[in-house]
Protein backbone atom coordinates (compact mmCIF):
# COMPACT_ATOMS: atom_id res chain seq x y z
CA UNK A 1 0.00 0.00 0.00
CA UNK A 2 3.07 2.24 0.44
CA UNK A 3 3.63 2.28 -2.79
CA UNK A 4 0.27 4.74 -3.38
CA UNK A 5 1.60 7.39 -1.45
CA UNK A 6 1.83 10.88 -3.11
CA UNK A 7 2.41 13.29 -0.39
CA UNK A 8 6.20 13.94 -0.87
CA UNK A 9 8.08 12.46 1.50
CA UNK A 10 10.11 14.82 3.72
CA UNK A 11 13.82 14.91 3.43
CA UNK A 12 14.39 14.11 -0.15
CA UNK A 13 17.91 13.92 -0.54
CA UNK A 14 20.68 15.48 -2.68
CA UNK A 15 21.96 12.81 -4.92
CA UNK A 16 25.04 12.81 -3.65
CA UNK A 17 26.10 9.06 -3.75
CA UNK A 18 25.54 6.12 -5.49
CA UNK A 19 26.46 2.01 -4.84
CA UNK A 20 29.34 1.05 -3.32
CA UNK A 21 31.22 -2.09 -2.80
CA UNK A 22 29.76 -3.47 0.84
CA UNK A 23 33.02 -3.00 3.21
CA UNK A 24 34.08 -4.55 6.97
CA UNK A 25 32.44 -1.94 9.19
CA UNK A 26 34.76 -2.89 11.96
CA UNK A 27 37.84 -2.32 9.65
CA UNK A 28 38.95 -5.74 11.44
CA UNK A 29 37.67 -8.28 8.78
CA UNK A 30 39.27 -11.06 9.75
CA UNK A 31 38.78 -13.71 12.61
CA UNK A 32 41.69 -14.36 15.25
CA UNK A 33 43.10 -18.06 14.85
CA UNK A 34 46.40 -17.78 17.23
CA UNK A 35 44.88 -20.16 19.88
CA UNK A 36 43.96 -22.57 17.50
CA UNK A 37 45.63 -26.07 18.04
CA UNK A 38 46.38 -27.54 15.12
CA UNK A 39 46.86 -30.83 16.67
CA UNK A 40 43.10 -31.20 16.29
CA UNK A 41 42.21 -30.75 20.45
CA UNK A 42 38.39 -29.69 20.70
CA UNK A 43 38.43 -29.64 24.39
CA UNK A 44 37.61 -25.99 24.37
CA UNK A 45 40.93 -24.76 25.85
CA UNK A 46 42.55 -21.07 24.84
CA UNK A 47 45.98 -20.50 24.21
CA UNK A 48 47.16 -18.33 26.81
CA UNK A 49 50.95 -17.79 26.40
CA UNK A 50 51.88 -20.40 23.48
CA UNK A 51 51.18 -23.33 24.93
CA UNK A 52 48.45 -25.95 23.86
CA UNK A 53 46.61 -27.42 26.88
CA UNK A 54 46.17 -30.89 25.98
CA UNK A 55 44.19 -32.42 29.14
CA UNK A 56 40.78 -33.07 26.96
CA UNK A 57 38.82 -32.71 30.28
CA UNK A 58 37.38 -29.21 28.96
CA UNK A 59 34.07 -29.88 27.79
CA UNK A 60 32.99 -26.46 27.27
CA UNK A 61 31.31 -25.51 24.07
CA UNK A 62 29.97 -22.27 24.32
CA UNK A 63 31.02 -20.03 21.48
CA UNK A 64 33.74 -17.38 21.80
CA UNK A 65 31.29 -14.00 21.97
CA UNK A 66 31.18 -11.72 19.11
CA UNK A 67 33.69 -9.03 19.70
CA UNK A 68 32.72 -7.13 16.14
CA UNK A 69 31.75 -3.21 17.33
CA UNK A 70 28.07 -3.11 16.87
CA UNK A 71 26.59 0.22 15.19
CA UNK A 72 26.79 2.19 11.92
CA UNK A 73 28.99 2.02 8.69
CA UNK A 74 29.42 5.02 6.91
CA UNK A 75 26.65 4.58 4.26
CA UNK A 76 24.39 3.74 7.12
CA UNK A 77 25.43 6.72 8.89
CA UNK A 78 24.49 8.66 5.93
CA UNK A 79 21.01 7.34 5.67
CA UNK A 80 20.47 7.80 9.07
CA UNK A 81 21.28 11.38 8.74
CA UNK A 82 18.87 11.81 5.77
CA UNK A 83 16.24 11.41 8.10
CA UNK A 84 17.00 14.46 10.27
CA UNK A 85 15.67 17.56 9.19
CA UNK A 86 18.63 20.30 8.53
CA UNK A 87 18.43 21.91 11.98
CA UNK A 88 17.69 18.72 14.32
CA UNK A 89 21.38 18.67 15.58
CA UNK A 90 20.37 16.12 18.15
CA UNK A 91 19.15 13.72 15.81
CA UNK A 92 22.36 14.43 13.72
CA UNK A 93 24.69 14.05 16.49
CA UNK A 94 22.30 10.68 17.12
CA UNK A 95 23.64 9.57 13.53
CA UNK A 96 27.16 9.95 13.88
CA UNK A 97 26.90 8.78 17.42
CA UNK A 98 25.85 5.16 16.60
CA UNK A 99 28.60 4.92 13.83
CA UNK A 100 31.14 1.97 14.27
CA UNK A 101 34.81 3.77 15.16
CA UNK A 102 34.97 2.88 10.99
CA UNK A 103 32.02 4.04 10.04
CA UNK A 104 32.47 7.53 12.15
CA UNK A 105 36.22 8.07 11.12
CA UNK A 106 35.42 7.58 7.43
CA UNK A 107 32.12 9.67 7.61
CA UNK A 108 34.50 12.34 9.09
CA UNK A 109 36.71 12.32 6.18
CA UNK A 110 33.93 12.75 3.64
CA UNK A 111 32.31 15.46 6.05
CA UNK A 112 35.78 17.13 6.12
CA UNK A 113 36.06 16.77 2.28
CA UNK A 114 33.18 17.91 0.93
CA UNK A 115 33.68 20.85 3.69
CA UNK A 116 36.64 21.90 1.65
CA UNK A 117 35.55 21.01 -1.98
CA UNK A 118 32.04 22.53 -1.66
CA UNK A 119 31.64 25.76 -0.10
CA UNK A 120 28.61 27.48 1.04
CA UNK A 121 27.55 29.10 -2.69
CA UNK A 122 28.41 26.02 -4.52
CA UNK A 123 27.01 25.50 -7.65
CA UNK A 124 24.34 22.82 -7.15
CA UNK A 125 26.44 20.11 -8.90
CA UNK A 126 29.41 20.05 -6.54
CA UNK A 127 29.03 17.25 -4.44
CA UNK A 128 27.71 15.03 -6.74
CA UNK A 129 31.04 15.89 -9.40
CA UNK A 130 33.17 15.30 -5.83
CA UNK A 131 31.76 11.91 -5.56
CA UNK A 132 32.06 11.26 -9.44
CA UNK A 133 35.61 9.47 -10.51
CA UNK A 134 38.35 11.82 -10.57
CA UNK A 135 36.33 13.90 -8.36
CA UNK A 136 37.79 16.12 -5.17
CA UNK A 137 36.44 13.30 -2.92
CA UNK A 138 35.77 9.91 -4.72
CA UNK A 139 38.41 8.10 -3.02
CA UNK A 140 36.74 9.13 0.91
CA UNK A 141 33.03 8.93 -0.61
CA UNK A 142 34.53 5.24 -1.94
CA UNK A 143 35.59 4.26 0.99
CA UNK A 144 32.10 5.02 2.40
CA UNK A 145 30.12 3.54 0.00
CA UNK A 146 28.62 6.13 -1.77
CA UNK A 147 31.17 6.51 -5.07
CA UNK A 148 28.42 7.67 -7.56
CA UNK A 149 27.85 5.38 -10.28
CA UNK A 150 25.19 6.70 -12.90
CA UNK A 151 22.22 4.84 -14.24
CA UNK A 152 20.06 5.60 -17.40
CA UNK A 153 16.77 6.28 -15.66
CA UNK A 154 15.42 10.13 -15.45
CA UNK A 155 14.47 12.65 -13.06
CA UNK A 156 10.82 11.76 -13.27
CA UNK A 157 10.92 7.53 -12.60
CA UNK A 158 13.35 8.52 -9.78
CA UNK A 159 10.67 10.53 -8.64
CA UNK A 160 8.01 8.07 -8.45
CA UNK A 161 9.78 5.31 -7.38
CA UNK A 162 10.81 7.80 -4.52
CA UNK A 163 7.36 8.67 -3.50
CA UNK A 164 6.39 4.85 -3.54
CA UNK A 165 9.23 3.99 -0.89
CA UNK A 166 7.23 6.18 1.75
CA UNK A 167 9.82 7.20 4.47
CA UNK A 168 12.39 4.61 3.43
CA UNK A 169 15.59 6.07 3.02
CA UNK A 170 17.62 3.57 1.92
CA UNK A 171 14.14 2.72 -1.04
CA UNK A 172 14.74 6.22 -1.79
CA UNK A 173 18.42 6.52 -2.23
CA UNK A 174 18.47 3.20 -4.70
CA UNK A 175 15.81 5.54 -6.52
CA UNK A 176 18.02 8.39 -7.06
CA UNK A 177 20.67 5.75 -7.83
CA UNK A 178 19.04 4.83 -11.33
CA UNK A 179 19.54 8.60 -12.86
CA UNK A 180 21.78 9.56 -15.16
CA UNK A 181 24.37 12.50 -14.14
CA UNK A 182 22.03 14.95 -16.31
CA UNK A 183 18.88 13.34 -14.23
CA UNK A 184 20.52 13.44 -11.59
CA UNK A 185 21.34 17.62 -11.80
CA UNK A 186 18.12 18.34 -12.43
CA UNK A 187 16.93 15.96 -9.21
CA UNK A 188 19.38 17.94 -6.96
CA UNK A 189 18.40 21.67 -7.96
CA UNK A 190 14.42 20.37 -7.57
CA UNK A 191 15.26 18.84 -4.32
CA UNK A 192 17.65 22.03 -3.03
CA UNK A 193 14.18 24.38 -3.95
CA UNK A 194 12.08 22.04 -1.89
CA UNK A 195 14.85 22.13 1.15
CA UNK A 196 14.97 26.10 0.75
CA UNK A 197 10.60 26.79 0.55
CA UNK A 198 10.21 23.74 2.73
CA UNK A 199 12.50 21.85 4.84
CA UNK A 200 11.32 18.73 5.84
CA UNK A 201 7.06 19.65 5.50
CA UNK A 202 6.01 17.13 3.38
CA UNK A 203 2.44 18.95 2.49
CA UNK A 204 4.47 22.21 2.12
CA UNK A 205 6.32 20.34 -0.23
CA UNK A 206 3.56 18.81 -2.15
CA UNK A 207 2.16 22.56 -3.21
CA UNK A 208 5.94 24.00 -4.13
CA UNK A 209 5.47 21.25 -6.91
CA UNK A 210 2.30 21.66 -8.13
CA UNK A 211 1.54 24.25 -10.65
CA UNK A 212 2.30 27.66 -9.57
CA UNK A 213 4.21 26.43 -6.50
CA UNK A 214 7.56 27.51 -5.47
CA UNK A 215 9.35 24.71 -6.98
CA UNK A 216 7.35 24.27 -10.34
CA UNK A 217 9.21 25.30 -12.67
CA UNK A 218 11.76 22.49 -11.44
CA UNK A 219 9.36 20.19 -10.93
CA UNK A 220 8.51 20.24 -14.67
CA UNK A 221 11.76 20.44 -15.92
CA UNK A 222 12.32 16.66 -13.41
CA UNK A 223 9.26 15.44 -15.32
CA UNK A 224 7.47 15.45 -12.12
CA UNK A 225 3.71 14.52 -12.62
CA UNK A 226 1.26 15.46 -9.44
CA UNK A 227 -2.11 14.81 -8.83
CA UNK A 228 -4.95 17.72 -9.80
CA UNK A 229 -3.38 18.65 -12.59
CA UNK A 230 -6.04 16.35 -15.04
CA UNK A 231 -10.00 15.89 -14.81
CA UNK A 232 -10.85 12.51 -13.32
CA UNK A 233 -11.74 11.01 -10.02
CA UNK A 234 -10.40 9.69 -6.68
CA UNK A 235 -12.58 6.00 -7.58
CA UNK A 236 -10.85 5.73 -10.88
CA UNK A 237 -7.29 6.74 -9.73
CA UNK A 238 -7.66 3.80 -6.90
CA UNK A 239 -8.94 1.14 -8.89
CA UNK A 240 -6.45 2.25 -10.91
CA UNK A 241 -3.93 2.03 -8.98
CA UNK A 242 -4.73 -1.12 -7.38
CA UNK A 243 -4.48 -2.53 -10.94
CA UNK A 244 -0.51 -1.01 -11.34
CA UNK A 245 0.60 -3.61 -8.36
CA UNK A 246 3.94 -2.92 -7.94
CA UNK A 247 4.46 -0.76 -10.72
CA UNK A 248 5.39 3.14 -8.93
CA UNK A 249 5.20 4.76 -12.78
CA UNK A 250 1.92 3.09 -13.50
CA UNK A 251 0.73 4.49 -9.97
CA UNK A 252 1.91 7.52 -10.03
CA UNK A 253 0.32 8.39 -13.69
CA UNK A 254 -3.06 6.93 -12.22
CA UNK A 255 -3.03 9.66 -9.70
CA UNK A 256 -1.71 12.64 -12.17
CA UNK A 257 -5.18 11.69 -13.94
CA UNK A 258 -7.67 13.26 -10.68
CA UNK A 259 -8.61 16.42 -10.60
CA UNK A 260 -7.76 18.86 -7.46
CA UNK A 261 -10.93 18.00 -5.60
CA UNK A 262 -10.05 13.87 -6.04
CA UNK A 263 -6.10 14.26 -5.33
CA UNK A 264 -7.60 16.01 -2.17
CA UNK A 265 -9.82 13.02 -1.16
CA UNK A 266 -6.74 11.02 -1.85
CA UNK A 267 -3.98 13.06 0.22
CA UNK A 268 -6.79 12.23 2.85
CA UNK A 269 -6.75 8.79 2.51
CA UNK A 270 -2.68 8.53 2.89
CA UNK A 271 -2.08 10.91 5.55
CA UNK A 272 -4.66 9.01 7.57
CA UNK A 273 -2.90 5.88 6.33
CA UNK A 274 1.04 7.68 7.37
CA UNK A 275 -0.79 8.30 11.29
CA UNK A 276 -2.04 4.81 11.73
CA UNK A 277 1.20 2.92 10.20
CA UNK A 278 4.47 4.46 11.19
CA UNK A 279 6.27 1.26 8.94
CA UNK A 280 5.99 2.42 5.83
CA UNK A 281 6.32 -1.04 4.30
CA UNK A 282 3.65 -2.53 6.88
CA UNK A 283 0.97 -3.67 3.83
CA UNK A 284 -0.55 -5.66 6.22
CA UNK A 285 -1.26 -2.49 8.65
CA UNK A 286 -2.49 -0.64 5.70
CA UNK A 287 -5.15 -2.88 4.68
CA UNK A 288 -5.97 -3.09 8.48
CA UNK A 289 -6.68 0.78 8.62
CA UNK A 290 -8.27 1.26 4.98
CA UNK A 291 -10.75 -0.92 6.30
CA UNK A 292 -10.82 0.19 9.46
CA UNK A 293 -9.33 3.65 11.45
CA UNK A 294 -9.48 5.12 7.52
CA UNK A 295 -12.48 3.73 6.57
CA UNK A 296 -13.91 7.24 6.05
CA UNK A 297 -11.35 8.35 3.62
CA UNK A 298 -11.58 5.06 1.88
CA UNK A 299 -15.27 5.13 1.33
CA UNK A 300 -15.02 8.74 0.35
CA UNK A 301 -12.39 8.50 -2.08
CA UNK A 302 -15.02 5.44 -3.57
CA UNK A 303 -17.74 7.58 -3.66
CA UNK A 304 -16.47 10.05 -6.06
CA UNK A 305 -17.20 9.23 -8.83
CA UNK A 306 -18.23 12.08 -10.90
Amino acid sequence: MNRWTITIVAGLSLVAMGCGDDSDNDGNGTTDTSGVDAGGDTGGTTDTGGTTDTTGTDTDTTPAPDTTPAGLDCQEIVTCLNGCGETDQACQQGCIGQGTPTGAQNFQSLAQCIQGACPDGSPDTCISDAFTDGGACFSQADACGLAVEFGTGTCGEAFSCAVACGADAACQQNCTNQMDQANATLWNTMVQCLNTACGQDGACQTEALAEGGACATEAAACGVELPGGGTGNCSTAFQCVIGCGADASCAQNCLAQMDTDSAALWNAIIACLQAECTDPNDAACQQAALNGACGAQTQACQQDTN
